[in-house]
Formats: C-alpha cells, structure tokens, sequence
C-alpha cells in the first residue's frame, strides 16, 4: 500500500531501509549537551517506531569526555537498522580569535561524531547563498578527509531555492553533499538532481507522504512533530494500523513545559519517559484488578487505556450520550476519535447515558474506583459513599489543567494502580 514509503534508498555509501527521516525539535532532555538516560531513551523509541534514519537535535555536544557514552548510543539505535546523523548548525564568530577557531573546533567535533559510530552530519543553514562560501567548501572538504568517503554530509535548507536543480546538484557535487533537505513550503524541482532530496512535511496522513514520493520530486520525507506525538507512525503505518497513529496535527494547545525548555504534546503522555513506559512494552501490573473510571474526558480516557494496557479489567462509566468531554467541547473531534478508538481496541467496558451512583458502581464489584468528573459537590458524596462501602477511590480534578495535563494525569494514576 506504501511501497515508495517503505522501499530503501541509497545515501552515499548507505542502504537506508525506508524513505522516513526523523530531524525533530530540541527536546531539553540533554545535560550541558550531553546525553543522559532520558534523550537515549526518547531517540531509542523513535528508532524502535521504524523510522530510516534519524537526525539528531542540534546543540549536543560531542567531546572525549563524551565519546564512549555517544558509542553506546550510536550503538542502540543501530540494532534497530537506523541510521544516526549529528545535526550542526554553522556557528557565530563571536567568542573566537578568527573563523578558523571555530572551524577547527567543528571539525574536532566531527571527528568525535565519526569515532563514535555515528553515520555522518547534517548542516543547519540559513540561507542558500552560505553554499558558495569558501568557508563551507573548506569546512566540508576536511570533515569528509578526517572522517573519509563513508561519513554522510546531509544539507538542510529552509529557504526558497534560488538555483535550479541541475546547478545547485553541480554545486552541492562539488562539496561533497550525500542528501538536501528542504522545507515544507519550497516548490521544488528535481530536475536533473544525482543525490537524494528529502522534504520536511507538517502533515501526518500517511497517504500524503506516499503521494508526494510517487510524484518523484522527492526522494525522502522529513517527519518531526509528528514522530514526537506517536514515535511508532512508520510502524503503524507500514502495518495498515492508521486508525492507531496518535496525529500531531490534534494538539492544538500550548504547554507549559515548551516554555521551561522541555519538549511536549498533548496527546503523547510517555514522551519524556521513555526510559520507563512505552506503549508496546507496558509493564503489566503486579496484580490484575476491577478498576471502574467515572467520566469520559481525556483523563477518564487516558486512564481507562493505561489500566487496560496493564491488565486490569476496566469500566467506564460516563452519564453523557457521549465520549471526549473538552475534546469535544474545543473541537478536538479527531483526538476524541482517537481515544474512543484506543478504548475499544484495548477492550474497555464504556457504558454511556445511565446515572452514575455508588449503587450502580458498586453492582461493578470494583477494587478501585478512579473519579474523574462530576462537581465538587457530588464527587464528595460520592467519594464518601464508596468509601463506606470498603472501596479505594482515587480522584482526578482535571478542572483546572490543560487537556495535555489531564492526559498526564490519567496515565500516572493508571501506572500506579
């Protein structure tokens, strides 16, 4: 159904397995630019999702000190078939005696990347124009004789192209670039071009990134919020699994944690904890238990999932006609849908438009009674009732969150039941 998407390509000396490149956004889970638990983690995952080859974030630091943590990294991610590519953005003078500090820095730098099993870079430029730089042409021509012919040299450039394919394919030859990468809005042509061209695509249907290889004016595509939202899109996808993909293009609200430094999605609630949970290694709870979830908002959802994917045999309760709660009150059909979904296919008991009571949960014969909706006042009515009756509540005040916090909410209560 896919077979441009997921046939293989050759970069330079590379066999890349599939046409899907993952050059994602700074996440803030380095230290100082160096790797910890959590970044191996998040970029393990993405490995693990199918994707060909993966760009890492800019701003990481590669050094001797560095060297054999970035080995083991080079090397987990590997074991999946991936490919790795530090990304580098051409630094500012400012700081350095001349130009040639800073690019003998770069050039130690590269040669670190190189002895650390990383498969090659990926130049971040401003604008076209820096490729007819002597300072670029020197710059390349000493990373490929530090790190020889099989290091990949990738380019990305955001900005309208202002040469045609066959002369900048010339120009890019000549510094010896294996890929370019183009962003989403360039009307580009192919025409005549001898290396591989990958485009940066904002969209997640998996029909389009087809459709858009098929027309041959792109080799590769470029994926970066969305593979942050659902990292198992490639794998998904090439299973016809569609239905199952979390879509980017559903979070339509702003975060917190961006402003603190730290990557989020509203939909992805083991982003960043990777190391811990992922959804196709949950770990199964130590004893299985009847869980009834009273509402059927994000948190309520989220938790019935979670619960469900440990083993618990799970209920939810809803005195609506409907799913989705703020959802569906801000329009986010498509999230709702995917919820709705998730609880199916995880076998959760959902039972709409009947009065909620502690009678009616009791009848459920529950060991554990997660509360996530009602007011205040019911609520404690409620809480009170139950726990008269010898049943351990857990409540979820979801009122006051954004809907990214409320999806938090209900995993970490799932996770701890």
């Amino acid at each position: 159904m896919y077979e441009k998407l997921f046939s293989e390509i050759n970069i330079g000396s590379h066999l890349i397995k599939n046409r899907i490149i993952f050059s994602g956004p700074a996440t803030g889970f380095a230290k100082d630019g160096q790797p910890t638990t959590q970044l191996t983690a998040y970029y393990l995952e993405r490995a693990k999702g199918g994707v060909g080859l993966i760009e890492l974030e800019p701003a990481l630091v590669f050094n001797k000190y560095t060297m054999s943590t970035w080995w083991e990294f080079a090397g987990r991610i590997h074991a999946y078939g991936v490919k790795i590519i530090a990304a580098l953005e051409m630094p500012h003078e400012n700081g350095y005696t001349s130009e040639d500090d800073v690019d003998q820095d770069m050039i130690e730098s590269i040669g670190i990347m190189c002895n650390a099993g990383l498969d090659g870079i990926s130049l971040l430029l401003e604008n076209e124009s820096a490729l007819g730089g002597n300072r670029i042409k020197s710059l390349l021509h000493k990373a490929a004789r530090k790190c020889g012919e099989d290091f990949l040299i990738g380019i990305h450039l955001p900005c309208h192209n202002t040469n045609s394919g066959k002369a900048r394919t010339n120009l890019l030859r000549d510094l010896g670039v294996d890929y370019l990468v183009v962003s989403n809005d360039e009307g580009y042509d192919k025409t005549d071009m001898s290396i591989p061209v990958a485009k940066r695509v904002n969209f997640s249907e998996s029909d389009d990134c087809e459709k858009l290889l098929q027309n041959g004016d792109v080799d590769l595509v470029a994926l970066s919020e969305q593979l942050v939202c659902d990292p198992y899109w490639p794998v998904k996808t090439e299973l016809g699994k569609e239905k199952e993909i979390r879509r980017h293009d559903c979070c339509k609200e702003d975060d917190n944690s961006m402003s603190a430094g730290r990557i989020s999605c509203m939909l992805n609630p083991y982003l960043g904890q990777e190391n811990r949970y992922s959804e196709n290694n949950m770990t199964p709870a130590a004893r299985f238990k009847n869980v009834v979830i009273i509402g059927g908002g994000p948190a309520g959802m989220q938790a019935a999932i979670t619960a469900s994917q440990r083993g618990h045999c799970v209920f939810l309760l809803e005195k609506e006609d409907e799913l989705g709660g703020r959802l569906k009150s801000q329009n986010l059909l498509e999230a709702a849908d995917w919820f709705i979904g998730e609880m199916k296919r995880n076998q959760v008991d959902v039972r709409l438009g009947l009065p909620v009571t502690s009678e009616h949960i009791a009848v459920l014969k529950p060991e554990i009674v997660i509360m996530a909706a009602g007011d205040n006042l019911s609520r404690k009515t409620m809480v009170s009732s139950l726990h008269k009756k010898g049943i351990q509540v857990i409540d979820i005040n979801d009122g006051g969150g954004s809907i990214g916090q409320a999806v938090r909410c209900g995993f970490n209560v799932a996770i701890g039941i």
